[in-house]
């Protein structure tokens, strides 16, 4: 990829009707500064953000078919996000090419992950609009599939605890409690060992001289004991 080249080179797709790539990069600043009634990208967004979940669904279930329910929720949700989709936009260099009104534009709205985030969303909904699924799929799974393989196990390390509160939560209706269980060594060595548990029954144990380490570790624990995580 080319430093000097434009969004628009990037991109590599034609628009037959580029009203739909207009509208896409218009946030509703600009058309609220100018006037512009129902042109704002929101709507695009609304209909990208149920294409690009039904892609990565379709993707995951197909690439991974060993993983569980909960593991393929987990990896979708990343690949949702706003954080991730905020990364293929600075990629595709969109932030150039949106139309910001004054305000927005001077409170660096070109960069603000929740913005570009929105803007590929509105981007994949204007590209299903005109075009079809199977060209939006292979537009997405171009910039997906590339960094699907590596953030996996990145994800699970990162998110512990959230994944295994939202696995409670999911399947016994209550959070997960964490308590010390034990601590040794001296103060300026402490190890504490952390146990979590729904209601009185132990799910997992971690031990480590961090307490948010053992906290972490237990929850590690718990994943591999309920099949969430191996």
């Amino acid at each position: 990829m080319s430093s000097g080249e434009s969004f628009f080179q990037l991109l590599k797709y034609t628009f037959r009707n580029n009203e739909l790539l207009e509208q896409a990069l218009t946030h509703r600043s600009y058309a609220y500064e100018f006037s512009l009634p129902r042109v704002d990208n929101e709507r695009l967004e609304f209909l990208g953000d149920a294409v690009i979940g039904c892609c990565v669904a379709e993707e995951l279930f197909r690439l991974y078919p060993d993983y569980p329910e909960g593991k393929l929720s987990l990896v979708k949700s990343y690949l949702v996000s706003k954080k991730f989709l905020a990364i293929i936009a600075k990629e595709l260099k969109l932030g150039e090419a949106l139309r910001l009104g004054s305000g927005e534009e001077k409170n660096g709205g070109r960069k603000r992950i929740s913005l570009l985030g929105n803007a590929f969303e509105a981007l994949t909904g204007a590209i299903y609009l005109d075009s079809d699924y199977e060209t939006t799929r292979a537009f997405l799974l171009e910039h997906i599939n590339s960094k699907m393989h590596t953030i996996e196990d990145h994800i699970v390390e990162q998110n512990l605890k959230n994944i295994l509160q939202t696995y409670i939560q999911k399947n016994y209706g209550q959070l997960p409690r964490y308590d010390v269980k034990d601590e040794t060594g001296p103060h300026h060595e402490r190890t504490y060992v952390y146990a979590v548990y729904v209601g009185d029954k132990l799910l997992g144990e971690g031990s480590d001289s961090s307490k948010k380490k053992a906290s972490s570790k237990a929850a590690r624990d718990a994943l591999r004991k309920l099949n969430v995580i191996e």
